[in-house]
């Protein structure tokens, strides 16, 4: 049998028994679904929906308004995918199978959920072009077994709202970081010659700047770093000054 073709929106929902799993494709290398419709998961009691696949090909967005969906595919997003991820009814983005790509993380319509890696050492990528916005933790039940990069294209925009846990390595090679949330003193930030990092919260780890610092992102604001701040002679500082106030960058 062929791929699943989302030429419309879905809704899959479940409400049985809790525990387990819910598949959706059994190949971690073939085409499990395709198409440009958005798919929306609906779920009460334990139960994750696993997405498998090489579906580089489905360019809908990811919505997860209750329950878990767990990645397991390498492919089975990729960055023309959206993940919205509500804040109630326990929804989660589980990182577990390979390392992942997807274009940004958004808020669903009642706040952020919960991304979380459960397995080994595991890289998710935010690769989109879009401007994104996510307000829930970001962690792993072993907090070095998550990385970030932003590899974001074009103005890509990812702002993080929350407590993120992880202390895997954040990479900011392309694109925008915004930081109003935390990261982790045990997370070591490099931000590459085409990446910016910006925001007006706190990263407690190592930071090393190659790249451009905007503290408070599109306005002024306060950036605090809890670590030990490297900023190279290639790295720019872009500064906002309004009205006799401006940005801060505070190291304590």
């Amino acid at each position: 049998a062929g791929p699943l073709v989302l030429n419309d929106n879905v809704v899959i929902s479940y409400s049985g028994p809790s525990g387990g799993y819910i598949k959706l494709g059994t190949s971690s290398t073939a085409e499990c679904f395709t198409g440009a419709g958005d798919m929306t998961f609906l779920s009460v009691g334990a139960i994750a929906h696993s997405l498998y696949g090489n579906n580089t090909n489905f360019t809908g967005d990811i919505l997860i308004k209750s329950g878990s969906v767990r990645l397991i595919g390498a492919n089975a997003l990729s960055a023309t995918n959206t993940v919205f991820i509500d804040s109630q009814n326990g929804a989660t983005f589980i990182i577990n199978g390979q390392n992942q790509t997807i274009a940004g993380l958004n808020d669903g319509e009642n706040g952020g959920g919960v991304v979380i890696n459960t397995n080994d050492l595991r890289t998710l990528t935010l690769g989109g072009c879009g401007t994104y916005s996510f307000s829930g933790p970001i962690s792993a039940t072993t907090a070095t077994n998550l990385a970030i990069t932003v590899a974001l294209t074009g103005q890509g925009t990812q702002t993080l709202w929350g407590d993120c846990t992880y202390a895997g390595a954040t990479l900011v090679n392309r694109g925008t970081l915004l930081v109003n949330g935390s990261l982790a003193a045990g997370s070591v930030v490099t931000v590459g010659t085409n990446g910016t990092l910006g925001g007006n919260g706190i990263i407690r780890g190592p930071t090393t700047v190659n790249g451009t610092l905007a503290p408070g992102g599109n306005d002024r604001g306060t950036l605090t770093f809890g670590g030990n701040a490297i900023f190279s002679e290639k790295a720019k500082y872009n500064w906002d000054y309004i009205g006799g106030t401006g940005d801060v960058v505070s190291v304590t």
